[in-house]
């Protein structure tokens, strides 16, 4: 199967592949608005660091969930989703305390993969190369994957980072983001069979 797929050849194959899909995201006003997606398929998002929840939730129906804070098990793996924003000086509309994400950790250890917006607290994760400088990371969330061992860790918002992939402990962190730049997503069960996903879409 197949990792990477151009965006432009995406809907053909989302038809073809996705009969009864799920795609998860952080939510994106044009995606939604797409047929393909937002009628057909099952969309799971969690907010990001500019968000406005309200805003986000306005969007949802028996397709389209929020589902941050929740561990859901899906074909017999665990999925535990903790949204939103490292805090910042910006103080932007989405970010959210460290002490806040650690709560939603917490609910979540269970987890064979933890989906977040932010990455763990690695330099290499957090650097972007481009703006050269170190973004924003979750300290709760590293400490979370030391304590919990989930089997990945998926992200997004650094867009540029020095490292796409990186190993913590046993686990292995995937930024899965900024599919507008490399035209990529990511399909879990094309780079690990033993989770048994089928029909799984990840992209920030």
């Amino acid at each position: 199967m197949e990792r990477q797929r151009p965006f432009k050849q995406r809907p053909q194959y989302w038809k073809c592949r996705l009969k009864n899909g799920i795609f998860i995201f952080r939510l994106s006003h044009d995606f939604l608005g797409r047929d393909i997606i937002s009628k057909k398929y099952q969309v799971w998002f969690i907010p990001g660091n500019v968000d406005d929840v309200e805003i986000m939730n306005s969007y949802t129906s028996s397709t389209i969930k929020n589902v941050d804070g929740l561990l859901i098990e899906y074909q017999g793996t665990k999925l535990g989703f903790a949204g939103g924003g490292v805090p910042t000086p910006i103080n932007a509309r989405g970010e959210i305390s460290e002490n806040e994400f650690s709560k939603k950790l917490n609910k979540l250890q269970q987890a064979d993969i933890i989906c977040t917006h932010a990455p763990p607290y690695v330099d290499e994760l957090m650097t972007d190369v481009v703006t050269n400088k170190i973004e924003q990371g979750w300290k709760s969330l590293l400490d979370f994957i030391k304590k919990n061992h989930p089997q990945f860790s998926l992200f997004g918002d650094v867009h540029q980072p020095k490292a796409s992939t990186w190993i913590v402990h046993n686990t292995k962190c995937i930024n899965t983001g900024y599919f507008r730049a490399t035209n990529q997503y990511l399909e879990l069960s094309s780079i690990e069979r033993s989770l048994s996903l089928k029909s799984i879409i990840f992209f920030e």
